[in-house]
């Protein structure tokens, strides 16, 4: 599970599809059961961008559904938080985003992710709690995990 930029990209900035790509590419050479790909602790936007560049990537795609490797979202609920933030330096917690308190809004990103960009596994990070996970599950059944 890896959390991404803003634009998409891990957070060191390496694009999401050469990275995933090498990371199959290691699971192969190094004899890895590889089973999910997984975006969590990032904002939703974010989630969407990467999800768009690994539809969009005919190469990856075709790499994804032969090592049968499913693809997962949990965003979170914070605030942006810079990207030269650290832990130890923090003097409190980050506040949510209060567009994101409605499980609707969120439900939407959900929707697209899993009937738009072949997304399996989905849930909610930082932020999100055992009540909107239970929505969350309520509300899409049997169509994601």
């Amino acid at each position: 599970s890896y959390t991404l930029n803003d634009k998409g990209n891990f957070r060191d900035n390496e694009e999401v599809t050469k990275g995933i790509i090498r990371i199959m590419d290691y699971s192969l050479t190094n004899d890895v059961e590889l089973l999910a790909v997984l975006f969590n602790c990032a904002k939703p936007e974010a989630i969407s961008i990467a999800l768009q560049k690994i539809k969009s990537h005919t190469v990856l795609q075709r790499q994804l559904k032969e090592r049968d490797v499913v693809l997962g979202a949990y965003a979170n609920r914070l605030t942006d938080i810079d990207p030269n933030w650290t832990l130890k330096e923090s003097e409190g917690s980050q506040p949510f985003r209060t567009d994101l308190n409605t499980k609707q809004y969120y439900g939407s990103y959900l929707n697209h992710w899993i009937d738009h960009l072949d997304v399996k596994i989905v849930g909610g990070c930082c932020g999100f709690f055992p009540e909107d996970i239970r929505y969350i599950r309520d509300k899409l059944g049997d169509r994601a995990i």
